[in-house]
């Protein structure tokens, strides 16, 4: 079984995020402690990260249930 490499440009942490969804890193880190916000691929020392994709469908996601 091969895994699929992402590029570590598509990688995002919770200021990338924010700065994706227009909001304060302290709202992505709420929304995660809610259990409101993708699950990360991974967590290291500084922190939670995501496939860059993995945000921008949920900001799509968030402004359409508006």
């Amino acid at each position: 079984m091969t895994k699929k490499l992402i590029d570590p440009i598509d990688i995002v942490g919770v200021k990338e995020a924010a700065a994706i969804l227009d909001w304060d890193p302290r709202r992505v880190t709420t929304y995660r402690n809610r259990n409101k916000f993708p699950e990360p691929v991974k967590v290291l020392a500084m922190g939670p990260i995501w496939v860059k994709q993995q945000i921008e469908e949920y900001a799509e996601q968030f402004k359409s249930s508006d």
